[in-house]
């Protein structure tokens, strides 16, 4: 079983989303179906946020101790770059792979 989000790690989250924004942003704890690796075994459940900004939607997965995958979409429900090798040991560094991603596929400044 996948642990769920600790508190430093919400903590995290929220300083760097409003570090970004330069204001306190909502986000939403929430369970996503990741694949499981190997196919065909049924999908795996796992801890996530999810926030929205701007027309985009942003998901951090937890898919194991210290271990994130990161997905942003865009208003259509596209995914915004590529999701290859999108695996992090740090929190911190998912959340801004995904900020970085998003002022890349939008020419956001």
């Amino acid at each position: 079983m996948i642990p769920e989000f600790e508190d430093h790690e919400l903590a995290l989250a929220a300083e760097l989303l409003e570090l970004r924004f330069g204001r306190p942003m909502a986000f939403e704890l929430a369970e996503a179906q990741l694949p499981a690796d190997p196919p065909p075994a049924p999908p795996v459940a796992c801890p996530a946020l999810f926030w929205e900004v701007r027309g985009a939607q942003f998901v951090v997965c937890k898919i194991g101790d210290a271990r994130y995958r990161g997905q942003a979409f865009d208003a259509s429900g596209q995914p915004i770059g590529a999701i290859e090798d999108d695996e992090h040991v740090d929190l911190g560094d998912c959340i801004d792979a995904l900020l970085r991603r998003r002022r890349e596929g939008t020419r956001e400044p």
